[in-house]
């Protein structure tokens, strides 16, 4: 099953309530608020209050997209993650975004992998007794760079989900392998089409995009859309692009 939703750090000069009245105008069915600007971590009453306007307006909060990379802090990584775990569950969030470390998978060495792991558990296993998912982010310059190892990460920790997004650096048919690979952990998906740096409408890439939902309606989960980030950076575009992702999520192109 499908919903589509927006990334609200696709529009950080705007606030909360704006992005709110975008997001409903333009038909989509929830919203995945961000760490840095619009719920900062530990701020609970903006937490409690954006997640209250967020379903009053008939939305979901479909995330909660923290700044936590997992294995980056050995002194107080309890404290900190217990600041983003405190400041999702007052926002009503169902899944908790994370990174997976600040190096990639190439440079990683032994003992920050083994840390880096004894972490995720942590978190997981305290996420978890809140009925709230741990998913990493799925980017470049961190563990989940390349698919194959992506897979090892997650099987290791064993109770950690993931999102995907096309790698815009890779080619076509690395991205469908990716997805298919990782379909067992996969929750949210965010979408958009690139070519490296190159931000293009996703109608563009309304005929790839097919292909990946159809690979990912194999899961029988649920999977969350999430635009992120227009081709022009402009909320007057969300419209649009919104209308693209609906039809295809309705199996057709607009």
């Amino acid at each position: 099953m499908f919903k589509t939703g927006l990334v609200s750090i696709s529009f950080r000069n705007l606030s909360p309530e704006e992005i709110i009245e975008k997001v409903v105008l333009a038909g989509l069915n929830g919203i995945e608020w961000g760490g840095d600007v619009h719920v900062p971590t530990g701020d609970i009453d903006t937490a409690v209050k954006v997640g209250k306007s967020t379903r009053t307006h008939g939305l979901e909060v479909s995330a909660y997209g923290s700044y936590y990379r997992v294995g980056c802090h050995r002194r107080d990584a309890e404290e900190r993650f217990d600041q983003v775990l405190r400041t999702a569950a007052a926002l009503g969030a169902p899944i908790v975004r994370v990174w997976a470390y600040n190096k990639g998978s190439a440079d990683i060495t032994v003992d920050e992998y083994n840390y880096f792991i004894e972490d995720a558990r942590s978190i997981c296993k305290r996420a978890k007794a809140k009925g709230i998912k741990v998913a990493f982010e799925c980017h470049n310059n961190t563990l989940t760079d390349d698919y194959i190892y992506a897979q090892r990460m997650l099987s290791d920790i064993d109770e950690a989900f993931m999102y995907w997004q096309p790698n815009q650096y890779r080619d076509d048919e690395y991205n469908l392998k990716a997805v298919e690979a990782l379909l067992p952990w996969i929750t949210n998906v965010h979408v958009f089409h690139w070519t490296e740096r190159e931000k293009l409408p996703l109608c563009k890439g309304a005929t790839l995009w097919e292909k990946y939902l159809n690979i990912l309606k194999k899961s029988g989960q649920k999977h969350t859309l999430e635009l992120e980030f227009m081709p022009d950076g402009k909320i007057e575009t969300l419209t649009k692009e919104a209308e693209t992702l609906k039809c295809l999520v309705a199996g057709r192109q607009n």
